[in-house]
């Protein structure tokens, strides 16, 4: 997105419509940083994400399409978060371990490990 600071639509809204790639949310967060959204916006909302969905997000950000697929489901983040964790624990990448520690940790401190 060229022009962030123009957008009438958040980052997400216009991700779920498929107006922007998972890529453009650089821009908004570098908008955000250069004050493009009121100043008492968290970046989360500015994105237009919850708070749940913008930590997952910030674990891995490959996630946004399973945050995305929550939403649009009407599913439980933290269902979809662990059948994404299973998955790659299921295809042993062991390069993500972080990844998968840190979602873990998420879903134990949100009751759902």
């Amino acid at each position: 997105m060229s022009d962030v600071r123009n957008a009438t639509a958040s980052f997400f809204d216009l991700y779920a419509r498929g107006e922007v790639s998972e890529d453009a949310i650089d821009d908004f967060v570098d908008a955000w940083h250069e004050g493009a959204g009121a100043e008492d916006v968290p970046l989360s909302a500015f994105l237009g994400m919850t708070g749940d969905e913008y930590a997952v997000w910030v674990m891995d950000a490959r996630a946004l399409p399973v945050i995305l697929e929550a939403r649009r489901t009407n599913q439980d983040l933290r269902e979809m978060v662990r059948g994404y964790v299973a998955g790659m624990q299921a295809e042993g990448q062991t390069a993500d371990g972080s990844v998968i520690h840190a979602l873990s940790h998420w879903l134990a401190h949100k009751g759902g490990a």
